[in-house]
């Protein structure tokens, strides 16, 4: 193997590196710093002995009605972390479904 093949394989390596990860842990961060937030405001102890009280994880209406009746920074956290879950799960199922996005970009590999 030629000395230019492995050092442009790290090249490409670092720029995938920066391309995929630097996106990804962006969204991680977000969703971590809304989750401590989210925690200052509610009780997780506390809603899943309600939840189990209430009939476990098949009763929406439980859902609907707890969330309605909370404040409005708890109801606009718990927004922004399904938007942030939603988009991180969006990017994973392309990234999953189309092989050419899997290392990054959205043309062909070259050889």
């Amino acid at each position: 193997m030629s000395l230019e093949k492995v050092i442009m394989r790290r090249v490409y390596a670092v720029w995938l590196a920066r391309r995929v990860w630097h996106s990804l842990w962006l969204k991680l961060a977000l969703l971590a710093l809304l989750a401590v937030n989210l925690h200052e405001y509610v009780a997780p102890r506390l809603v899943w002995q309600n939840l189990q009280t209430s009939g476990g994880l098949t009763n929406y209406q439980f859902f609907f009605s707890a969330f309605a009746r909370t404040e409005g920074i708890v109801q606009s956290l718990t927004l922004v972390s399904i938007i942030i879950l939603a988009w991180l799960g969006r990017d994973a199922w392309l990234k999953l479904a189309n092989p050419s996005t899997r290392l990054g970009f959205s043309s062909p590999v070259r050889s």
